[in-house]
């Protein structure tokens, strides 16, 4: 948060306070946002899942002190229209804010130079840290696929990822069997 600059703070926000795909947060708009409710609407465009998502106390904040339009202006102006691919593209964009701040992850695939690259960290893992912190704070597999929109529990369960001392609490219930 602190190397990143306008539209891709709020954008960060969003993404981890919404667990939304990137091309999903450049694309929001000020419709999709209802602060009377507290919430955000927004139709995914892989999935085509409507999702109505509470809306953070941090998240509304940022919006509500960055707000300059309504209606189907754009949210984040300057991320809107942007492809997601390539080094110019709104992920080797976020990719170059992460570096700035000593963020390194590991490249997946694309290394020999070879089709396209895909590294084990990037705005993606946003998503999985959402997922991931509803989870070590003990909030249902159901309620946490519901706000991320996944389909299915294979394609969930890759998401979450547990804290170790998320694990020991686990560990911690079981009763002894010493005498």
């Amino acid at each position: 948060m602190a190397t990143a600059e306008g539209d891709w703070k709020g954008a960060i926000l969003c993404g981890y306070f919404t667990g939304l795909r990137l091309r999903d947060v450049g694309e929001l708009r000020w419709e999709c946002v209802d602060f009377e409710a507290g919430v955000v609407r927004v139709k995914t465009r892989k999935t085509g899942a409507v999702l109505s998502l509470p809306l953070h106390l941090e998240l509304a904040e940022w919006l509500r002190s960055h707000r300059l339009g309504i209606g189907k202006a754009s949210i984040f102006p300057t991320l809107a229209g942007k492809g997601t691919g390539g080094r110019h593209g709104l992920s080797g964009r976020f990719t170059a804010i992460m570096e700035t701040a000593g963020v390194r992850g590991k490249v997946l695939r694309g290394a020999d130079g070879k089709g396209r690259q895909t590294h084990s960290l990037s705005f993606h893992s946003l998503r999985h840290s959402f997922v991931s912190a509803l989870a070590n704070a003990r909030v249902s597999q159901e309620l946490r696929r519901k706000l991320s929109g996944h389909a299915d529990e294979r394609s969930h369960a890759r998401y979450t990822h547990h804290e170790m001392e998320t694990l020991r609490g686990a560990i911690g219930k079981l009763p002894g069997l010493a005498g």
